[in-house]
């Protein structure tokens, strides 16, 4: 799924580490043609290594914890909500096993160069995350929304 992005605005911040220029914190808030919100906090001032995505639907959501090692167990928490409201069902599943993710893109990657055949991230993903990076970084400079 691409995620093709309308309106970034963004925020950078040194609050902790003083190494000029970098900063330890960026907040993002992004939105697609359809109407969809995105929000993304990265930081490096936490005590702790934390991993942490969330989806949330009309229907239900998925929570994503932890990367293994450092991060915590990785944990999958998986939610219907229903219709009636309350509290939703809800599966949630823990991996204990290594993170084989790296090792399987590497694979993929490797493959793609000497096969030939087709490599799941393109250019054009890279090329559309850089243009995010950027739009963001120019939202922070100037306090505006960013159009890409």
């Amino acid at each position: 799924m691409h995620f093709y992005l309308t309106i970034p605005i963004g925020y950078t911040q040194r609050y902790f580490w003083e190494i000029d220029p970098l900063e330890d914190n960026g907040f993002a808030l992004l939105k697609n043609v359809k109407g969809q919100v995105l929000s993304m906090h990265a930081s490096c001032t936490q005590w702790k290594n934390l991993f942490r995505f969330e989806v949330f639907g009309r229907k239900g959501y998925l929570i994503i914890d932890g990367l293994g090692g450092s991060y915590g167990t990785e944990t999958l928490q998986f939610g219907v909500r229903r219709p009636e409201s309350g509290p939703p069902d809800e599966t949630v599943h823990h991996f204990d096993d290594t993170d084989k993710s790296w090792n399987m893109e590497w694979h993929d990657f490797t493959t793609s160069i000497t096969t030939g055949s087709k490599y799941q991230a393109t250019g054009l993903d890279g090329y559309q995350a850089v243009r995010i990076v950027h739009a963001i970084y120019e939202s922070s400079r100037t306090g505006k929304k960013v159009l890409l």
